[in-house]
């Protein structure tokens, strides 16, 4: 997962310290097939002390509040590099995150962070941005109780009590390959599949419908 984390980096004031404390952290402790980037003004305040802590910056020629040099790059940044979220940190980076976004096929998602509070009118990109959030945020039971059925389901087809299944922290790229299949077999094996039966079922079925529909026309 790659993660752009946006700032105009205009200024440098509280809200900027705490985006270079989020990333600092976030690149201390890196996570497993995370990658994480941070675009912000080129030759800022933010952009130097962010590099100085070891943290990748791409550097953007951000002057205006809405610069076209920085939304160009920016829209260059995103389908280039190709990141998976954007977390922008103030409404300047916000407008140019969401104008950015809207040249990929399938735009990454994006999430704004609110230093402040603030009065949000509808409509604004601050308001769907927190819609989103709510949203994600009311799905989160539902996904529970999902994820405690399922895995009460395993238990009972393993014949076990339902309980939870503790879960660790693998690598993807240390988990072991499947074996190599043995030349010879018989193609007869793929009748085992379960799948396959259940669409040679419905394909049955399907014919069915065709014989009785033919029937109904007389």
């Amino acid at each position: 997962m790659r993660i752009l984390q946006v700032d105009s980096g205009r200024e440098w004031r509280g809200g900027q310290n705490q985006v270079r404390l989020l990333v600092r952290e976030l690149a201390r402790a890196p996570q497993p097939g995370v990658e994480l980037l941070l675009a912000t003004k080129r030759g800022s305040e933010l952009a130097r002390r962010a590099t100085a802590d070891g943290v990748t910056v791409a550097g953007l020629p951000w002057t205006l509040g809405l610069d076209p040099r920085a939304a160009w790059w920016l829209r260059r940044l995103v389908t280039h590099w190709r990141p998976d979220v954007i977390h922008v940190h103030d409404s300047h980076a916000l407008s140019l995150a969401r104008w950015a976004r809207a040249w990929r096929r399938r735009p990454p998602r994006l999430l704004a962070h609110r230093r402040v509070d603030f009065h949000v009118r509808k409509g604004s990109g601050w308001h769907r941005a927190d819609a989103n959030l709510a949203a994600a945020r009311a799905n989160v039971p539902d996904l529970q109780r999902q994820i405690t059925q399922t895995e009460n389901q395993l238990h009972i087809l393993l014949g076990e009590n339902p309980a939870s299944i503790t879960r660790e922290a693998i690598e993807l790229r240390a988990l072991p390959a499947p074996p190599d299949v043995p030349p010879g077999l018989p193609s007869s094996l793929l009748d085992r599949r379960p799948d396959l039966r259940q669409a040679e079922n419905a394909l049955a079925a399907q014919h069915a419908n065709v014989h009785a529909a033919k029937a109904a026309l007389f």
